[in-house]
C-alpha cells in the first residue's frame, strides 16, 4: 500500500485508479457492467462512484430490512442510527421501504491523500456494520 503521504491528484481520481488503490490495500475491487466500483470490505460490499461535478467520492451500501419488520421500527432504527453515528448518513431508500441505505462523501478537489481514501472506506464499513450490530435493537435488518 502507499505511504500515508501519497497524494492522488484530482485529475487522477478515476474509478480505475481507485480500484487499483483498493487492490494495493488488499481489498477485492472490480468495476461492474454498470460502471460502478464494487469493493468487498469486512462484512459488507461498498459501491463507489464519482460525482465529478462536485469533486466527491461517494461510498454507499444498502441492506434489506426483514420482511416482517414493522414500518415504524424501520424508521425508528434509521433515526436512532443518525442520532448516534456522525460519519455516515443513513436513510430508507426512495425505491421502497425494504432497504436500509448508508453513504459517505469524501471530497477530492485539488487532490486527496491515498491513505485518506482507504481510511474513509474502512471507517465507513466500521460505522455501517457497527450501527447494525449495536443499534438495531428492533432486529429489523437482515
Amino acid at each position: 500500500m502507499s505511504s500515508t503521504t501519497a497524494i492522488l491528484a484530482e485529475e487522477n481520481v478515476t474509478l480505475e485508479n481507485l480500484a487499483d488503490l483498493f487492490k494495493r490495500a488488499f481489498l477485492k475491487a472490480t468495476i461492474d457492467e454498470d460502471g460502478d466500483l464494487i469493493v468487498e470490505i469486512g462484512k459488507m460490499t461498498a459501491i463507489v462512484r464519482l460525482i465529478e461535478k462536485k469533486k466527491l467520492i461517494k461510498f454507499f451500501t444498502y441492506f434489506r430490512f426483514k420482511d416482517d419488520a414493522p414500518k415504524e421500527q424501520k424508521y425508528m432504527f434509521v433515526n436512532d442510527v443518525n442520532d448516534e453515528v456522525m460519519f455516515t448518513r443513513f436513510s430508507i431508500t426512495s425505491k421502497g421501504e425494504d432497504r436500509f441505505f448508508a453513504d459517505y462523501h469524501l471530497p477530492y478537489e485539488n487532490g486527496v491523500l491515498e491513505y485518506q481514501i482507504i481510511a474513509a472506506l474502512r471507517l465507513f464499513e466500521a460505522t455501517t456494520i457497527g450501527s447494525i450490530q449495536v443499534i438495531d435493537t428492533f432486529d429489523v435488518v437482515r
